[in-house]
């Protein structure tokens, strides 16, 4: 098996299970981000890009997200998402330093409390998106979603905690975290059998 390689998410696929989540690597996903800085809104593109790989909202959400948004609870940075998927109002982490880019961020561009980070269209988001993951590189097929796969990826990986990411995530019911487990499931079953021959 050493020198054939192949994604479990194009394996399931081959068996025809197709429910299975794509998403980026860590290192792939701050490629992308990084090649986003380099256009002309490329501190706007990149910050916007960064808050949905750090919190894994929506891009609705995203796009919506003002500075009266973010609040504290225990001393650590929240962001408020009103009317979420169903109408819903939910609280996410956010980690100190993206909070802290957040609020410079507005303070050097005077962004009213109540007005969105990012005044930009569904359609801008995906064109951004798709610029900087040509400039890095990466062929993978990308959109908004994906960033939000991969922090529950990533939150899985790290913490082990479907609960409390079915939380963060806003979902209504357990079968698309239940979806993210089961994609880690298949990684770590082929990493098992890696060079196992009979």
């Amino acid at each position: 098996m050493g020198e054939r390689s192949i994604s479990p998410y194009a394996l399931t696929k081959w068996q025809g299970v197709k429910e299975l989540p794509e998403y980026l690597q860590p290192a792939e996903a701050h490629r992308l981000i990084s090649a986003a800085a380099d256009n002309r809104r490329g501190e706007r593109d990149s910050l916007f890009l960064d808050l949905l790989l750090q919190t894994g909202i929506r891009v609705s959400e995203a796009l919506a997200a003002t500075p009266s948004n973010i609040i504290e609870v225990d001393k650590q940075p929240v962001l408020v998402i009103k009317r979420g998927k169903g109408g819903k109002t939910r609280q996410v982490s956010l980690p100190k330093m993206l909070a802290f880019r957040l609020l410079h961020y507005r303070n050097e561009h005077s962004i009213a409390a109540d007005q969105p980070f990012f005044p930009i269209t569904r359609q801008r988001a995906w064109q951004i998106i798709k610029l900087a993951a040509q400039r890095a590189g990466i062929d993978k097929r990308t959109y908004p979603h994906l960033f939000r796969h991969s922090y529950a990826i990533e939150f899985l990986k790290q913490t082990g905690h479907p609960q409390a990411l079915m939380t963060l995530l806003g979902h209504s019911s357990p079968s698309m975290t239940l979806r993210y487990l089961r994609l880690l499931q298949v990684e770590d079953a082929l990493k098992i059998a890696e060079g196992v021959e009979v």
